[in-house]
This record gives structure tokens, C-alpha cells and sequence, in this order.
């Protein structure tokens, strides 16, 4: 028997499906309680929670401790800073047909396994499932919004048009994840190691968007490193875009335009976001640097007007 054969889970049906959620964490004890609650407080009980601890110095063992709840499984890994590694750990440790995956700031709704299991159930050619999310913005007066994601599900769509899948709102059956090289570790690919696995999966898993509201996300904006993640995202996610872009062995112009396209529309979404955050001369060099690579981005065009209005008001 191969490695990977001793790692396929066993067949289940129904609410009889065993669900094992994926959760790293570094120094969350602040937070980490409302994720574990709403994990453990599924309606769907038949799961196990994998938390996957890179060594927390502060009160994280502490509080995960404080539960009496054997479908916990506390794991702990240096992960040198790749969030990648501590998923795996977490997968390769798993027991249930279906993987989700949840960190540990996020949320779940009491109802989210029962959906998605049934979902499964009923929809056996489906292999991956991401459904809608509530963002909730810490440290900020704004208010929370629906985000609905997809439509692109395909991987040339996922490539040249941009992720529309979110982590904590993925389902995945185990069996095709091991097909998969599992989440990369790659040091050029964090933090956008997910996107690069959902291009992955799209080669070979059929993948649906189910749009009900089963989770928060939690969008952290108050922080120097919130602009230093914005940029190096950017780097990160053109690095992943290359990636598959080579093993495409498509070349042709219409492919190097749609690469060029996607590297121009990268500079200007990092530009949307800084200009959002109030980053308005940073956001004017992303515009810029967008219309550089790819002049007729017509989107980016506006938004450079918008900073220079800002700019100029200011």
C-alpha cells in the first residue's frame, strides 16, 4: 500500500460523513475561542477539529486546553512562517471524506457542516464547494458586508480572471485533495499558498459555489502590516499566476495577453485596495505601474483620476 492509499478515508453517507476541520493558529488566544465554539457547535456533530499550533507564545494551548471535547486534536509544527506546512501537518492527520478548512479568527454558522454535507450528498460529481461569507472589518466602525463568491470555477478562469474562493468558506472531498500536491510551501507563494491549490484542484475537481451565508470572515485593516500584506500579495499572487501560467504549454498571443492582462489588473486591485485604506500616493504608483504593463486597463485609468481628484483636493 502507497503512502497516499493509507491516507484515503473510509466511504460514509449522509449525516453519517465525518468532517474534519483544518484550523492553524499562531498566537490567537485572543480569538481562537469564537472559531473553536463555532466548529464544536455545528449542528452536523460529526466532526473533528484539527488545530495546528506553530508553537504560540501567548495564551492559545492555555484556552484550547480549557476544552473537554474529544473531536479536538491539538498538533504543534514550526512552520518557519508557512502557514502551508501547518494545513498539511493538519490533512495528513485527518480522518474524515471531507476536509474544511477555518482559521482561527473566522467563524462559522451553527448550520455551515450540515449544508455543506448535504450538499455533498446530494451532489456526488461535486468535489470542492465554497459558499458565502459574511466580512466583518476588526478595528473599524464599518460594517460588515456579504461577499458572494465565484462564478469562475474553471482553471483558466481561476488563472486569468483572479480567486473568488475563500479559505474558510471551502469544503473539499479528501479523496481528490491527495490527488493534489496539497497546499504549497513555497516561501514565494504565502500567504496566497490556497489560491494556488484551488488552481491545482481545478484541473482535475469539479467545483461548485453554493451561495448561502454560512461564516465570517475577519478583515483586519488597522495595521502597518495590513499595506505591507496588500503589496507583497501582489508579488505572491503574479508568482502563483506564473507558476501555472508556464504548465499551461499554451503560448500563443492570446495567452500572452491574457497574462499581461491579469499582471496589469493585479497592480490595479493592490491599488483599489491602498487607495480604500487612504494610501492615496501608493495607490497612485499601483495605478500607474498598472496602465505601465497594460496601457488600455481602462479601470485603471479611473483610479488614477481618482487619486489625482484625492491628491488635489488634498
Amino acid at each position: 500500500m502507497t503512502r497516499i492509499e493509507s491516507l484515503q478515508p473510509e466511504k460514509e453517507a449522509g449525516n453519517n460523513i465525518l468532517v474534519s476541520v483544518i484550523m492553524p493558529t499562531y498566537n490567537y488566544g485572543d480569538h481562537i475561542s469564537k472559531s473553536i465554539d463555532s466548529a464544536l457547535n455545528q449542528t452536523h456533530t460529526n466532526c473533528e477539529l484539527i488545530i495546528i499550533d506553530n508553537y504560540s507564545d501567548d495564551n492559545t494551548e492555555e484556552v484550547v486546553s480549557s476544552y473537554q471535547d474529544d473531536r479536538i486534536k491539538y498538533l504543534k509544527i514550526h512552520n518557519n512562517g508557512i502557514v502551508a506546512a501547518s494545513r498539511n501537518y493538519g490533512i495528513r492527520e485527518s480522518k474524515g471524506s471531507l476536509i474544511a478548512f477555518l482559521d482561527s479568527d473566522d467563524c462559522w454558522y451553527l448550520n455551515k457542516l450540515e449544508e455543506v454535507v448535504r450538499y455533498f450528498d446530494q451532489n456526488k460529481d461535486v468535489d470542492l464547494i465554497c459558499h458565502d461569507e459574511n466580512w466583518v472589518f476588526a478595528g473599524s466602525n464599518e460594517e460588515s458586508k456579504r461577499v458572494s463568491y465565484g462564478p469562475w470555477n474553471s482553471h483558466e478562469d481561476l488563472l486569468f480572471k483572479g480567486n473568488r474562493i475563500s479559505i474558510s468558506a471551502v469544503a473539499v472531498r479528501k479523496e481528490k485533495l491527495l490527488i493534489s500536491e496539497l497546499f504549497s510551501e513555497r516561501d514565494d507563494f504565502k500567504p496566497i499558498d490556497d489560491y494556488e491549490l484551488w488552481l491545482q484542484l481545478s484541473r482535475f475537481c469539479k467545483i461548485k459555489f453554493l451561495h448561502k451565508v454560512l461564516g465570517e470572515y475577519t478583515v483586519h485593516t488597522t495595521s502597518l502590516s495590513f499595506t505591507i500584506t496588500i503589496e507583497s500579495k501582489l508579488q505572491s499572487t503574479f508568482n502563483v499566476v506564473k507558476h501555472h501560467y508556464d504548465k499551461l504549454g499554451k503560448k500563443g498571443s492570446y495567452y500572452r495577453y491574457l497574462l499581461k492582462k491579469r499582471e496589469s489588473d493585479l497592480h490595479r486591485e493592490t491599488s483599489s485596495d491602498l487607495f480604500q485604506r487612504g494610501e492615496i500616493k501608493l495607490s497612485k504608483k499601483y495605478a500607474l505601474s498598472s496602465l505601465k504593463i497594460f496601457l488600455f486597463n481602462i479601470r485603471a485609468w479611473f483610479l488614477l483620476l481618482k487619486c489625482i481628484i484625492k491628491m488635489y483636493k488634498s
